[in-house]
């Protein structure tokens, strides 16, 4: 107990190392590290079984003794290290290097940049000059596989403005709107030190000028908008000052209604909430979170009702619009119950989607079985309006968890390589709301 083992191995540029351990103990609680060679940074973690596969691949970025670090939480633990060292392809500077320091940022150009890189400890600074009311919109694309990226956005003040700093997403995103003319700097970083390329676009916005969309004039509920749920998402619709848009929609009896908006939230919030024919009496609930407002109504008889559009905090800009028509959702049995306790988990097959219903108090555990080295993608999706629901990967023993998704939004996700063969289990449960929603859950091998 309390011991540590470490081991020195030296590697030329581009080797590939692969470190695996075996002969381990069921439910040994072990970890294996590879550490920079400054002896202090964390190259490599993984976790041995249940909760990660207890191995690594590695292709040196230079010339030096890098350190394998095994380490656990319990127990004496016996463990065998098994370590190959063949060629592998090392990672090779992009066209913009060098651009490690903030002193040397390379500018940037508006479009697309492919083949770029970020190799061992690299970090890309990029700079860009705005005028006056100009946005700069920045997305750096890769492949999640490979590893994460991080974005910072950073003025002439050294202040961060904005950061993107998603998990498990291809995509890293920034906006930013300028209120007089500034000097930004981009930083681009890896999250876990992985060696990795990535894409990047670059777009510039002129200063916003706000224009009426196609639905004007919608300004009361007079004049409110005939909407077809069925005809898809609204893009480019727009909030000028003093502007509020109503829609109007038709439902049936038993008919379940969301609306959702999708914005820039650095410039506007927008508001979406249902009403009556007369749009006097709000009706269902709503909510929203950044970028991001979801509203709902569930018809007990045929109606119409209003949605109203507006910027909470008078902020102009654009939106997007979706509705989604539903059947009425009742706090039931799913097709799945019971399926309260890991006892009585319903079977959860790959390439299906299952559509359950989540009410306060109940769980639902579902079990799914993998083959070892499978990489599986969960995907618990709802409508957060309805209560905000969370994911739970658990072992093969019921009990350990390895893994959870808690976000707060729309989704769920976890994406996590089984070490070992056998039934491991889902829990989809709710920290802290009291939900009514249906969701879909899905398993995906990649």
């Amino acid at each position: 107990p309390d011991d540590d083992d470490f081991f020195a191995v030296f590697l030329n540029r581009g080797d590939r190392l692969e470190a695996q351990l075996t002969d381990l103990r069921d439910g040994a609680r072990i970890d294996v590290y590879l550490v920079a060679p400054d002896g202090i940074s964390t190259l490599r973690y993984v976790p041995g079984p249940p909760r990660g596969s207890a191995g690594f691949d590695f292709v040196a970025g230079s010339d030096a003794f890098y350190y394998i670090k095994v380490a656990h939480l319990q127990g004496n633990t016996p463990y065998a290290l098994e370590l190959r060292v063949g060629p592998g392809q090392p990672c090779e500077d992009d066209l913009l290097e060098p651009n490690n320091e903030r002193e040397e940022p390379q500018p940037l150009q508006a479009g697309t940049q492919n083949n770029l890189s970020l190799c061992q400890f690299d970090v890309d600074y990029y700079s860009v000059s705005l005028a006056a009311g100009e946005a700069l919109e920045y997305t750096a694309r890769f492949n999640a596989q490979q590893g994460d990226l991080d974005l910072r956005l950073i003025n002439s003040d050294d202040q961060v403005l904005t950061v993107s700093r998603n998990v498990g997403s291809d995509e890293e995103r920034l906006y930013h709107r300028a209120a007089g003319p500034e000097d930004l700097l981009i930083e681009v970083r890896t999250a876990d030190r992985q060696s990795m390329t990535y894409s990047h676009d670059v777009v510039i916005h002129g200063p916003f000028l706000c224009e009426p969309d196609a639905n004007e004039a919608n300004d009361t509920a007079e004049t409110a908008t005939e909407t077809n749920p069925d005809q898809g998402a609204r893009q480019g619709l727009s909030l000028c000052a003093g502007d509020v848009d109503w829609y109007r929609i038709g439902l049936a009896a038993g008919q379940r209604l969301y609306a959702t908006t999708n914005f820039e939230a650095s410039e506007l919030n927008v508001d979406v909430r249902f009403y009556d024919r007369t749009g006097t009496t709000p009706l269902g609930a709503d909510w929203g979170l950044g970028g991001l407002h979801e509203a709902v109504f569930q018809a007990d008889e045929q109606t119409q009702v209003l949605a109203r559009v507006h910027s909470a905090d008078d902020g102009l800009g654009l939106y997007r619009l979706d509705f989604q028509v539903d059947p009425a959702f009742h706090c039931r049995p799913d097709p799945a119950e019971p399926n309260n306790n890991p006892e009585t988990a319903a079977p959860l097959p790959f390439d299906q989607s299952f559509v359950g219903g989540a009410c306060d108090g109940d769980d639902d555990w579902f079990r799914l079985d993998v083959n070892q080295g499978d990489r599986v993608r969960l995907l618990l999706q709802f409508h957060a309006v309805d209560g905000d629901l969370d994911l739970g990967l658990r072992s093969t023993d019921r009990t350990t968890l390895i893994t959870s998704s808690e976000d707060v939004g729309s989704q769920e996700e976890i994406i996590h390589r089984f070490p070992v063969t056998g039934t491991y289990y889902l829990r989809v449960y709710s920290i802290d709301t009291h939900p009514r929603a249906r969701y879909i859950l899905s398993a995906e091998r990649l």
